[in-house]
This record gives C-alpha cells, sequence and structure tokens, in this order.
C-alpha cells in the first residue's frame, strides 16, 4: 500500500518579525518567512537565498508570536500546503506554505533574562505541547 509522506524540515533566520493576526475564539493565525542561504561550488556566484513561508495557528500562534522576531535563527519542521487564489487582475496564482508543526529556536535572545522558548511542538490530536518554555 502506497503512502503519501508530506514532511519537510529546514533552518534559518527570519527575514522580519512575525505578523500575528488574533481570531476571534482567542487563537490565531502567525505568518513568518524564514531564509535559508545555499552554498553551490558549481556556479560563479556560489550563493543564494531561499525563502520559505511558514504558518502557525491557534493558541501557539499567540505564545510564538513575542519570541519570532527579524533574525531569529529557527529550525522548522512541518508539511506542505499549496492553496491557489485570484489577484486584483482576476488571475490565478498558488501559494506553497509550511504549516509548522514543530519550532526549535536556535540562539537564545540576549534581551535582559527574557529567554526564548527552545521548543514548541503540536501533538498529533491537534493539542499543543510545549517543551521548555519559561511561562
Amino acid at each position: 500500500m502506497a503512502t503519501n509522506v508530506n514532511t519537510v524540515c529546514f533552518s534559518g533566520n527570519l527575514g522580519r518579525d512575525a505578523e500575528l493576526r488574533e481570531t476571534n475564539d482567542g487563537g490565531g493565525i502567525l505568518r513568518f518567512s524564514v531564509a535559508n542561504k545555499v552554498y553551490s561550488k558549481r556556479e560563479e556566484n556560489n550563493e543564494h537565498t531561499n525563502w520559505f513561508d511558514c504558518v502557525v495557528f491557534g493558541t501557539r500562534a499567540v505564545s510564538l508570536a513575542q519570541y519570532l522576531k527579524k533574525g531569529t535563527r529557527v529550525f522548522v519542521t512541518g508539511r506542505l500546503n499549496q492553496s491557489t487564489y485570484e489577484n486584483r487582475d482576476g488571475q490565478k496564482r498558488s501559494k506553497v506554505e509550511t504549516i509548522v508543526s514543530e519550532i526549535e529556536f536556535s540562539n537564545p535572545r540576549n534581551d535582559g533574562g527574557n529567554a526564548q522558548p527552545a521548543r514548541a511542538a503540536a501533538t498529533s490530536a491537534g493539542e499543543y505541547a510545549y517543551d521548555d518554555i519559561p511561562f
């Protein structure tokens, strides 16, 4: 029996502060982009940056928003999700985002004692388990 696998892992730095939109149920939608530099020995200009759009849903989005600032180094695990839409000119477009299931911070911030959480993960039941979060 064939099984579909949709898992992606990458690390990099946030290109700008994460954007949080809070929902009526107390949760939120958190969007951010991670820059991942790739080096190639074959090309003359051997540095290229890949950008990965990420999204976190629910109460975890609200909790993580304060930690996901420009320059923060993260390791992300999640699944790819493609959505389609029409732009203002009526043209069909598509977008691929990573739905984050786990995020780890690679460097603690030095902001007067407020350490970033080391890891925040979602359980398979859809509830969120927080490991090593200082609150």
